[in-house]
């Protein structure tokens, strides 16, 4: 499973008993969803940049030169046809050494970011499957102060917080 920004956007939380602050969950995914969306952004206009800059590079090769009826004239022409391909390859050279420099820069970003997506994506599960474990001890002991509050919510309360943690096994 993909997320998207809009999916993150628009996923919510029910609150039941012992559940976690909505807000700081709504929070988390907002700053998910921007950092996601940014990324995207970010590769979008890096893939076009590269295209364009490969498009001028094969624009500013310059076929040879036709020999022409005259020898000083086409020697003449050969001298600065010879100059403009020289200068438009070192154009072309440094243009794809930014980019590629640019292209380094963002593919790093990426790793750094999807790092810090799975360590946060890892201590939601953990968080998740503590919050399993203690609505599993309240159905399995029948704590009575919260069992008769909750016997009903429990069941729905543990398949939520198992399919939340099946989704994070994807990302």
């Amino acid at each position: 499973m993909t997320l998207t920004v809009r999916d993150i956007d628009r996923m919510r939380f029910p609150t039941r008993l012992l559940g976690w602050a909505p807000d700081d969950v709504r929070e988390f995914f907002r700053e998910l969803a921007s950092t996601l969306e940014s990324t995207r952004a970010k590769n979008e206009e890096l893939q076009r940049r590269i295209a364009e800059l490969e498009s001028a590079a094969a624009a500013a090769r310059v076929p040879e030169p036709t020999p022409e009826p005259e020898a000083r004239t086409s020697e003449i022409s050969r001298a600065e046809a010879h100059g403009i391909i020289r200068k438009a390859e070192e154009q072309a050279r440094q243009i794809v050494g930014a980019s590629r420099a640019e292209l380094l820069k963002l593919q790093e970003r990426i790793t750094i970011l999807e790092a810090k997506q799975e360590s946060v994506a890892r201590k939601l599960r953990q968080f998740l499957q503590a919050e399993l474990e203690i609505v599993r001890t309240i159905e399995e002991t029948g704590a009575p102060a919260l069992a008769g509050a909750a016997s009903a919510e429990t069941p729905h309360m543990t398949n939520d917080i198992e399919d939340i943690l099946r989704s994070l096994e994807t990302l």
